[in-house]
C-alpha cells in the first residue's frame, strides 16, 4: 500500500499535504486544549512537565534518527548495487572479447538483451515492488550462454574464470537490488513512529505560554519538523519508487559504453 502511494503520488503533492495536516493538528489541538488547560496549569506544572517532555522528546528523537539513517543507508545500498551491477556488466562484455570466437556473439547479445530488459521491464516492476519475469529470463539466458563456452588456451581459461566470477557478482547485485526494492520498514514500526509523533506534539499542548500565538507557532514548528522527517522516511523506504526513486540511468550509461566498444578486440 505504502509503495503504491509513493509510486503514484508526487512528493510535491504528498509533502505539502503532510505539512498541512501537521499544522492543522497542532493548531486545532492547541485551540481545543488551551482554553481548558490554561486555567489549571501553573508555572510549577510547566517545570515538572518540561522534564518529562524533554525525556520523551529525546527518546523519540533517537528512535526517529535511527530510522532515518537506516532508510537512507538502504537507499544508498540499493543505488550502489545498481551502479555496481551496470559496471560489472560492462566488464563482462569486455571479457567476452577474449573468449573463443563462437561464444562471443551470443554472450554479447545476451548482455545487451539483459540490459534492455532491466531498463524497459524490470525498473517499472521494481517501482511497484514486483519482479520482472522477462528480465529474470534474460539473465538466465545470459548464464546459459556461459555454459557453452569452451576455452581453448590458457589465456581464455583465465578470462573465462574471471568472467564467471563477474557473472556471480551480477547475480548477487541483482538479488540485492530486487530484495531492497520491496523490503520496506515493518508496519509496526510505522505505527510506533506515528503514535509517538502524536503523543509528543500532544504533550506540548499541556504547556502554558502567556502569548497563545507564540505557543501556536512553536507547536506548529515542532509538528512540521516531525512530519517532514516521517515523510522523508516514507519516501526513502522504497528506493525504486516515485520521482525520488533510483533511476535506471546507470544501465543506460552501460549500454552507451558497450555500444562504443568494438565487436572484437583490436
Amino acid at each position: 500500500m505504502g509503495q503504491r502511494i509513493v509510486d503514484s503520488v508526487s512528493p510535491w503533492i504528498l509533502g505539502p499535504a503532510v505539512v498541512a495536516f501537521a499544522v492543522a493538528f497542532a493548531v486545532v489541538g492547541l485551540r481545543l486544549t488551551r482554553g481548558r488547560v490554561a486555567p489549571i496549569v501553573k508555572d510549577g506544572h510547566n517545570e515538572v512537565a518540561g522534564y518529562l517532555f524533554a525525556a520523551v522528546g529525546v527518546a523519540y528523537t533517537v528512535v526517529l534518527a535511527f530510522v532515518v539513517v537506516s532508510v537512507h543507508d538502504q537507499y544508498e545500498e540499493a543505488n550502489s548495487a545498481a551502479t555496481k551491477e551496470s559496471a560489472v556488466l560492462v566488464s563482462l562484455y569486455r571479457d567476452s572479447m577474449a573468449l573463443p570466437e563462437p561464444s562471443q556473439p551470443g554472450i554479447q547479445a545476451a548482455i545487451r538483451t539483459y540490459i534492455d530488459e532491466v531498463e524497459r521491464n524490470e525498473w517499472p516492476a521494481l517501482a511497484r515492488g514486483e519482479r520482472s519475469e522477462p528480465a529474470r529470463d534474460a539473465f538466465d539466458r545470459l548464464e546459459r550462454t556461459f555454459r557453452d563456452v569452451e576455452p581453448q588456451t590458457t589465456k581464455q581459461q583465465i578470462v573465462f574464470a574471471e568472467s564467471l566470477r563477474r557473472l556471480n557478482d551480477v547475480s548477487d547485485l541483482r538479488s540485492a537490488r530486487t530484495i531492497q526494492s520491496s523490503s520496506g520498514l515493518p508496519g509496526l514500526l510505522y505505527f510506533v513512529l506515528l503514535v509517538g509523533a502524536v503523543l509528543l506534539v500532544g504533550f506540548s499542548f499541556f504547556f502554558r505560554m502567556d502569548h497563545g500565538g507564540v505557543q501556536m507557532v512553536l507547536t506548529s514548528i515542532l509538528a512540521v519538523f516531525i512530519a517532514l522527517l516521517l515523510f522523508l522516511v516514507f519516501e526513502l523506504d522504497y528506493p525504486f519508487s516515485g520521482s525520488t526513486g533510483i533511476s535506471p540511468e546507470v544501465f543506460d550509461g552501460a549500454r552507451v559504453t558497450i555500444d562504443g566498444l568494438p565487436l572484437k578486440p583490436s
